[in-house]
């Protein structure tokens, strides 16, 4: 019985254990990062904001780009030494635990490429 136990749970991790870890990353990213623009609300209130959308804009161009390079130099290390060549699979990994590097514990961030690469 046990492990038909075993087994079942095995089978529901495969099929929505990426999909948990995803949601849940998103959700604590979230809450770190709501928390501290609440606790901070007032000091940011009394800055005077003034939006340049062409400094937005070329920064996101330069921020992509700068994204983009740390992926394939992600890749080519983890194709190297572990022998993941899916690239689909490397960007989807890298990219979500990306989102967890602005947590301010990296357990997040490195935990969470360990697991998302565990099942491959």
């Amino acid at each position: 019985m046990s492990q038909a136990l075993v087994a079942w749970g095995k089978k529901i991790y495969a099929r929505w254990g990426g999909l948990v870890l995803g949601i849940g990353l998103v959700a604590v990213i979230s809450i770190v990062l709501g928390r501290a623009v609440y606790q901070e609300w007032d000091t940011l209130k009394t800055f005077h904001w003034q939006l340049n959308v062409g400094f937005l804009l070329l920064a996101s161009v330069f921020h992509s780009l700068a994204l983009g390079a740390t992926f394939v130099a992600w890749h080519l290390m983890v194709r190297r030494l572990g022998r993941f060549s899916d690239i689909r699979t490397n960007a989807h990994i890298y990219y979500l635990s990306t989102l967890a590097k602005r947590v301010p514990i990296a357990v997040w961030y490195i935990g969470g490429r360990l697991v998302m690469y565990q099942p491959i």
